[in-house]
């Protein structure tokens, strides 16, 4: 458990399982849009242009999760000043950067390998490198680029929100604060709609705003919510936000707008309140096996990406749906290895040195 995690941090098991299978569709969706998944199934169509049409969505539920736990562990340590900058920031760093750089190094190596190997046009310039090591690129400006690893992309948002949100929680009172929340998603949600950039921010790098800070007034309603009746129908909220949602998959973008913003207002904090207070739901996301692939999660969202396009650019025939989950099988094994064997290792250390009481 992180340094800095409430006693209570157990509670939000499902979210982890939650950002573990958001992390599988990721893979999914990038498998297929790189490949061409044949149908396995007659009938499952649907399926397979769901993931290459919305399987990206999944990155909306990253930062609606990452929104919601941070509000659950660090709202009141932050507001009452029991952790400091310093110290927020050592917490967060030593989790995203290590992990960040392994997997950029090896996406550089890949792409120089697959440039002399079978020419292709991979753009491993030291500029874009040194770039992607100062999380300035990913979409950034408006002209950004994508880095070398693409879902590294979504790092430098994420931590601009984790700026805000320390920002607002050390200034503002409890209330003010949530208005704050809610102004920010009002506002990028507008903006975002009518396609107006957000200062010289680009569309892709403001989108995190609404999920993450929607996850923060999701979790700060359902501790409100903890009990008796008013439990009970946030539930049944949740449960039809979330239902919703998924069967607006039918219809199209001009009858619920924005799905990122859909999903990210109402989808998917609806999922994760009804994650964690259907107690069948709660208690089959708190399995081992569901755990442990949350605590792989980082490491498939970003290893996975250099895996797949390394196979493309060596010609892999990937069509089928076997071969595909052979090569899950594969990254899942390099985040269990990376976990255990760098990840903590790293993060433990860089805390235990950087971290001042």
């Amino acid at each position: 458990m992180e340094k800095g995690l409430g006693s209570d941090a157990a509670r939000l098991l499902p979210l982890d399982a939650l950002r573990g299978l958001a992390a599988l569709f990721v893979f999914a969706f990038h498998y297929n849009n790189l490949f061409k998944l044949d149908v396995l199934i007659p009938g499952t169509e649907y399926l397979r242009d769901f993931l290459t049409n919305q399987g990206w969505q999944c990155v909306q539920l990253f930062f609606v999760i990452s929104g919601f736990t941070f509000y659950h562990v660090y709202d009141r340590k932050i507001s009452a000043h029991e952790i400091s900058l310093r110290n927020f920031a050592v917490l967060r760093l030593s989790r995203l950067v290590p992990l960040a750089y392994l997997t950029l190094v090896i996406s550089l190596g890949a792409g120089i390998v697959c440039r002399i190997a079978v020419g292709s046009a991979f753009d491993v310039s030291l500029t874009k490198f040194f770039g992607d090591l100062l999380f300035l690129n990913g979409y950034l400006l408006r002209e950004g680029g994508e880095p070398l690893n693409s879902p590294m992309w979504s790092l430098t948002p994420e931590l601009f929100a984790y700026i805000v949100f320390f920002a607002a929680t050390w200034k503002l009172k409890a209330t003010p604060r949530k208005l704050f929340y809610a102004a920010v998603t009002f506002a990028v949600c507008v903006q975002y709609d009518r396609g107006v950039p957000v200062f010289f921010l680009s569309p892709e790098f403001t989108r995190v705003l609404p999920g993450f800070f929607m996850g923060c007034l999701s979790c700060a309603l359902w501790k409100r919510c903890d009990s008796g009746r008013a439990k009970q129908i946030l539930t049944v909220i949740a449960a039809a936000a979330t239902l919703l949602c998924l069967a607006a998959q039918y219809y199209s973008d001009a009858l619920i707008g924005n799905r990122a913003f859909v999903y990210s207002v109402f989808g998917f904090p609806g999922l994760i309140i009804a994650a964690l207070n259907i107690a069948p739901a709660r208690g089959l996301l708190s399995l081992r096996p569901f755990r442990w692939v949350g605590n792989m999660s980082f490491g498939i969202y970003l290893f996975h990406f250099p895996i797949l396009l390394s196979l493309r650019e060596f010609g892999f025939a990937g069509k089928s749906v076997w071969v595909m989950l052979a090569v899950l099988a594969v990254t899942l094994v390099v985040a269990h290895v990376s976990y255990y064997k760098y990840e903590k290792p790293v993060m433990g250390r860089l805390r235990r040195k950087l971290i001042k009481d």
